[in-house]
């Protein structure tokens, strides 16, 4: 929770906004599922989990929805993620399975556009990722165990099980 008057002053410039305020640091897990709690409630049927230090194209947003509505068993579309002080380095692709374990595919590579197509993955950094609100419903939300880092990965793990099953839940990466 923030003690400097910023919270009033984001309040007043975008006063067309809702803003949800905990009582405490709930941690990036249980503090994304308030928030996507009150998306649900509210009738979104997509929820975009964005960092706050995240620089984004402008159209983004437009360019995920419509990946997500291109097909119905996509449930979780993730953008290319650069490093923010190397833009010509990638974080982050997707997950994927190496080693036994999910990592982030292209991690810590130079973004040559060799992961420039669409391609379907296992699942998302959640530095910038959309999730279906059919597929959240199928799963439920982040393991709030998960105080900041992992999330991601354990969310990912549970739509395994729904990308064999025969509704063949999908993640797709896009650029």
């Amino acid at each position: 929770m923030s003690t400097d008057s910023s919270r009033e002053r984001l309040k007043e410039e975008f006063s067309q906004h809702t803003f949800i305020q905990n009582e405490s640091n709930l941690g990036f897990a249980e503090g994304n599922n308030v928030g996507i709690e009150y998306a649900l409630r509210n009738g979104a049927e997509y929820v975009l989990i964005l960092n706050n230090d995240t620089i984004v194209k402008q159209n983004l947003l437009e360019l995920l929805i419509n990946v997500a509505k291109s097909d119905r068993n996509i449930g979780i579309v993730a953008p290319k993620i650069l490093n923010a002080d190397n833009h010509r380095i990638i974080d982050s692709t997707g997950h994927v399975f190496r080693f036994g374990r999910l990592i982030d595919r292209g991690c810590r590579e130079i973004d040559n556009g060799k992961y420039d197509s669409k391609v379907d993955i296992v699942g998302a950094c959640t530095a910038s990722a959309l999730y279906k609100k059919e597929m959240l419903e199928m799963i439920g939300l982040f393991d709030e165990s998960f105080f900041m880092q992992y999330e991601d990965a354990e969310i990912s793990w549970w739509t395994v099980p729904l990308q064999l099953d025969t509704f063949r839940r999908k993640i797709r990466f896009v650029i």
